[in-house]
């Protein structure tokens, strides 16, 4: 039977120019069978494919995000936390993070803007909607909020019907297309809202919460979907080649413990950041707060000692070691500053032992997907996002310390998204970036631990 080789097009899953090649051959490159390439357009460069995939997997955690916070806005206000700052803290730190990864999954999907008219459209419906955010209470000032808000859900709708659109034009059929018809649809009720109240009508908050909580979490699982979609076939080989120190199984064990270790480190931080958010002063907080300081330093003793006998054989391991290493350092050195040098401010030394803290903190929440690569190990959307916010989080709790300008300004930047007030983003901060990285290295001692059961 012959063959048109010429719409063979490249491998599904390395890119592999298959020139030559018949369908049911093996790919040269990475082994798969080939098939008849089913995307059309610039959606059949598998690199097109794997870039969106990155930046849609940005937007599925952007949404989830801006819902979970709405949903804590939604709770607290039907329950007696309605008056809790720390809900109201935690809320805004969650919805800023949401912005954040909004504005990730814009840049990363601008990678493929050339490729895609559809990507083109959802960038810049992305890039209007962040724009408005900062935009309309600067250029019009005169603006109700009711009536933004109407502008910004009919954003949100079109964003929200998105997923289908990119589905047709990749010549894909998506599964579950209801969902983007019943986000969009939440939207535009709540545009119709917004309008109903700045002609004087009585409005519905919890309502109104509620339509967008639903809009945001249907939209991510709508972009879960199209990624099922988009993803035929999508693997890079690279990921399946495991080499080096990994196929030693003591040194995998060895990462494992270390990782454990530093596991229940960070969750010994989490907690002491928790109690902490109220100030308490009594005895017996005092004692808890000097054990668990303890217990901390040990354990990341422990894991920088375990992880180092894991590097003698995985070279990446050595710089999580010297991350654990300069942050255990560098709050030793902090604790022996006197505190009226500190609250003096004329401290630089300490000044910059804090900068290096925030940049081992922030490092050490990235490296598992750098680990996870290494050890040929997919990364997963729960293990990007708790990374990121993790790095997100613990630079924003550090700026405080190490550069005081500098997060005036982080400050004033935050102040211009309407509805998060500046510093109460700060507060819980120090918290997200404990307890995400402490998921990130959860999820990554687990995965090493059984791919190689």
């Amino acid at each position: 039977m012959s063959v048109d080789h010429a719409h063979l097009g490249e491998c599904l899953g390395c890119g592999y120019d298959l020139a030559g090649s018949s369908v049911g051959d093996s790919c040269p490159e990475c082994g798969a069978v080939v098939i008849a390439n089913p995307f059309r357009g610039g959606w059949r460069d598998a690199r097109v494919r794997r870039r969106f995939v990155r930046g849609s997997r940005c937007m599925v955690a952007a949404t989830t995000l801006l819902g979970a916070s709405l949903a804590m806005v939604l709770l607290a206000s039907v329950t007696p936390l309605n008056q809790s700052p720390v809900v109201t803290s935690v809320a805004n730190a969650v919805a800023f993070c949401g912005v954040a990864m909004l504005a990730v999954s814009m840049v990363l999907l601008a990678f493929v803007w050339r490729a895609i008219l559809a990507v083109r459209v959802l960038v810049t419906l992305i890039a209007l909607l962040l724009a408005s955010f900062v935009g309309i209470p600067r250029i019009a000032p005169s603006m109700t909020i009711e009536s933004a808000g109407a502008f910004w859900s009919l954003l949100g709708a079109a964003i929200a019907l998105s997923p289908g659109y990119l589905a047709r034009s990749s010549g894909r059929a998506m599964r579950f297309r209801w969902l983007q018809l019943v986000s969009s649809g939440a939207l535009v009720a709540v545009s119709i809202m917004a309008l109903t109240f700045s002609h004087g009508g009585r409005p519905f908050e919890e309502v109104v919460i509620a339509l967008v909580m639903v809009s945001q979490l249907g939209t991510a699982a709508a972009f879960c979907a199209l990624q099922r979609t988009i993803a035929v076939a999508l693997r890079d080989p690279k990921e399946t080649m495991v080499g080096g120190g990994w196929r030693d199984a003591g040194a995998r064990r060895r990462f494992v413990i270390g990782a454990g270790v530093f596991v229940c480190a960070s969750a010994i931080n989490t907690l002491q950041k928790v109690l902490g958010i109220d100030g308490a002063i009594s005895e017996v907080d005092a004692l808890w707060f000097s054990g668990s300081y303890l217990a901390f330093h040990v354990s990341v003793l422990v894991a920088i000692i375990a992880l180092g006998l894991a590097a003698r054989r995985i070279a990446v391991v050595w710089l999580l070691v010297f991350a654990l290493t300069i942050r255990l350092l560098s709050e030793v050195a902090m604790a022996y500053i006197p505190p009226s040098v500190v609250l003096s401010g004329r401290s630089e030394i300490y000044r910059f032992l804090a900068f290096a803290q925030m940049i081992a903190a922030i490092g050490c929440c990235m490296l598992p997907l750098v680990i996870a690569r290494s050890a040929g190990r997919p990364r997963s959307l729960p293990l990007w996002c708790a990374c990121v916010l993790g790095a997100l989080g613990s630079g924003l709790a550090g700026l405080a310390d190490a550069s005081p300008e500098l997060l005036l300004v982080v400050d004033g930047l935050i102040r211009m998204i309407p509805g998060v007030s500046g510093f109460d983003v700060f507060t819980p901060s120090g918290i997200v970036g404990a307890a995400c990285t402490t998921l990130a290295y959860l999820l990554l001692a687990r995965d090493v631990r059984s791919a190689w059961r």
